[in-house]
């Protein structure tokens, strides 16, 4: 049983993120050479063939270059949260991320989401999962170090912005 595979690839990285929608894979960001921000999708073209597609999207908007973010799906909508974009070698120090995005399949742009009031929330390499509209988003790392707690985010208010639960705070 051997599958094919079409068209350009993505380059090899580490900690990018995929998730499914619509019966295509898509994969966000990573670590290869370099930070990247470029976004692909895979899908089957026949039985046993696959074609990657890097996706140029509208807009001047565009998540910065990530590894170690969280990505989930809700609607037709593809969120981006968090993640580290440098390493400060001076400093010891990895830039880790608190920002959110939003990517539409319908439009084919970015938009950053709002999210003042979690700021503090920067976090990378998390464990995360979605189900029914809700994001869970455990652990990871903040910059100072470990993160040991949970939190629910929920998406597609009227306001399409974040809503937050703190679970298990420590």
């Amino acid at each position: 049983y051997q599958r094919r595979v079409h068209g350009n690839k993505p380059t090899c990285r580490e900690t990018g993120q995929m998730v499914i929608l619509n019966k295509k894979a898509y994969l966000f960001g990573g670590l290869g050479a370099e930070r990247l921000n470029d976004l692909w999708s895979l899908s089957e073209e026949s039985l046993n063939v696959w074609s990657w597609q890097q996706i140029k999207t509208l807009g001047s908007q565009i998540p910065g270059k990530r590894h170690g973010h969280c990505m989930s799906t809700w609607g037709n909508n593809i969120y981006v949260y968090g993640g580290a974009s440098e390493y400060v070698p001076a400093l010891k120090l990895r830039v880790v991320l608190g920002d959110m995005w939003k990517y539409s399949l319908e439009d084919n742009t970015w938009t950053e989401i709002n999210t003042s009031e979690l700021r503090n929330e920067k976090r990378m390499f998390s464990a995360s999962c979605a189900t029914e509209g809700l994001w869970f988003i455990h652990g990871g790392v903040n910059g100072e170090g470990p993160v040991s707690y949970t939190h629910l985010r929920a998406h597609e208010t009227r306001e399409d912005i974040v809503c937050r639960l703190l679970l298990e705070k420590k």
